[in-house]
């Protein structure tokens, strides 16, 4: 089980930790849901 400790100074994201957290917006999937939604159509994911 994983646990957590709370300290005084909340310690951020390390760099690494930031990049992936939005990696998934460089994915060709992520555009094309966003296209779709846009245009208010189905997507076709590609698993891109």
């Amino acid at each position: 089980m994983l646990q957590r400790h709370l300290t005084a100074v909340p310690q951020g994201l390390t760099l690494e930790e930031l990049k992936a957290s939005f990696a998934f917006l460089d994915s060709e999937d992520y555009r094309e849901g966003l296209s779709a939604f846009l245009g208010k159509r189905a997507p076709v994911f590609r698993g891109r």
